[in-house]
C-alpha cells in the first residue's frame, strides 16, 4: 500500500547529503554563471568569467549534482526513509526529474562543445526539447514536492522553503517563455525581460538557502555536541 503521511522521522543523513548537493549545485551555477557585474549602472566583465565552453562543463556538473542531491532526498540513504517514502507517484516523479535535468544539461553541453554550424532547423528542434524536458522537470518536482509536504517529515520552515522555491521556479520560466515581443518594446515587456534575467539568479539563491536548511534538518543535537566539545577544550 502507498504510504500518503509518514511520522516526523529524522532522516539525518538523507537531508545532510542532499542538502549539501542541492545548495552545492546553485552556488556553482550562481559563480559560473554570473559572468557580469554592474556597478553605478556600469556592466563590466567580473574576474572570475570564463570561457563558454569551460561554463558549459561546470553547468552540466552543477545538474549532475542537484540530480544526484535530489535522487538522494527523494529515496534515502543509508536505509533512511526518503522524502517521498514509498509512494509510487513520487518514486516516479523524482525518477523524472533526475532523468529530465540530466537529459536537458547533456543535450546543452553537446550543443557548445559541438564546434559544427547547425541549420537553424537543428536550434529550433533543439529548443523545442529543452523546453519540453523543461516541463517535464518543472511538473515532476511539483508533484514530489506536494508528497513531501503531505509526509510533513521536515520542519514547518523547511516546507515553506520548499513551496517558496517551487513556486519561485514556475513563475520564472513562465515569465522567460513570454511569448509576445513588440515591434517597439514598452514598459511592460522591459519589465518581463528584467525579471526573467533576475529572476534566475534571485531563484538560485533561493535554492541555495534552502539546500542549507536541509542539510541542518536534523543536526540539532550533534551540532550542540560539537559545540560543547570545542567549548569544553578551548
Amino acid at each position: 500500500m502507498t504510504q500518503s503521511i509518514a511520522t516526523h522521522t529524522v532522516t539525518r543523513f538523507t537531508t545532510l547529503w542532499g542538502g549539501c548537493g542541492v545548495a552545492a549545485s546553485a552556488l556553482l551555477l550562481l559563480v559560473i554563471e554570473l559572468p557580469f557585474v554592474t556597478v553605478n549602472g556600469v556592466t563590466a566583465l567580473s574576474w572570475y568569467a570564463v570561457p563558454t565552453a569551460v561554463a558549459s562543463v561546470v553547468s552540466f556538473a552543477a545538474a549532475l549534482i542537484l540530480a544526484g542531491a535530489v535522487y538522494c532526498l527523494g529515496f534515502g540513504i543509508r536505509g533512511e526513509i526518503g522524502l517521498v517514502g514509498d509512494s509510487r507517484i513520487g518514486r516516479i516523479a523524482v525518477r523524472a526529474f533526475v532523468a529530465a535535468i540530466v537529459v536537458n544539461g547533456l543535450i546543452r553541453l553537446i550543443f557548445v562543445m559541438w564546434a559544427a554550424p547547425v541549420t537553424i532547423e537543428f536550434a529550433v528542434v533543439r529548443s523545442y526539447i529543452q523546453l519540453g524536458l523543461g516541463v517535464v522537470a518543472l511538473a515532476s518536482v511539483v508533484i514530489a514536492v506536494i508528497i513531501a509536504l503531505r509526509r510533513k517529515m521536515m520542519n514547518r520552515a523547511l516546507r515553506s522553503g520548499l513551496v517558496i522555491v517551487t513556486a519561485w521556479a514556475l513563475l520564472t520560466q513562465a515569465v522567460s517563455y513570454f511569448p509576445f515581443v513588440p515591434a517597439e518594446p514598452n514598459a511592460t515587456f522591459m519589465t518581463v525581460l528584467i525579471f526573467a534575467g533576475n529572476g534566475y539568479y534571485i531563484g538560485l539563491l533561493l535554492q541555495a538557502v534552502l539546500g542549507v536548511g536541509i542539510a541542518l534538518h536534523g543536526q540539532g543535537a550533534a551540532l550542540r555536541r560539537r559545540a560543547e566539545i570545542i567549548n569544553e577544550h578551548w
